[in-house]
């Protein structure tokens, strides 16, 4: 599968091409700004653009975005950020600990 990355973190960008070549995936394009979205679907044609939806544009223009030009990919993943986990509930070590000594 032919895979479009749009991601503004450098990071992030590296890891998810990782993964996805280490699944079979061909990683044909990587963006890191949202106006750059367009002209790479348009030139490397990927079956598959992943998304971050913080990238900047909106997350309705980057759908627009990417199924608009000719032959634009099938299919369109965004990655919504999901809360810290840590932020929503105690640590393990502060759930161990008698309430008086937090």
């Amino acid at each position: 599968m032919r895979v479009l990355v749009a991601e503004d973190q450098l990071l992030l960008r590296q890891g998810l091409v990782q993964v996805l070549e280490a699944g079979g995936c061909d990683v044909v394009a990587q963006v890191e700004r949202g106006d750059e979205i367009v002209a790479a679907v348009s030139e490397h044609r990927p079956d598959l653009a992943l998304l971050d939806i913080r990238i900047r544009l909106s997350a309705f223009d980057g759908g627009v975005a990417v199924s608009s030009p000719p032959g634009g990919p099938t299919h369109v993943a965004i990655d919504v950020p999901l809360p810290n986990p840590g932020g929503l509930a105690p640590s393990p070590a502060k759930r161990a600990r008698p309430p008086a000594s937090r």
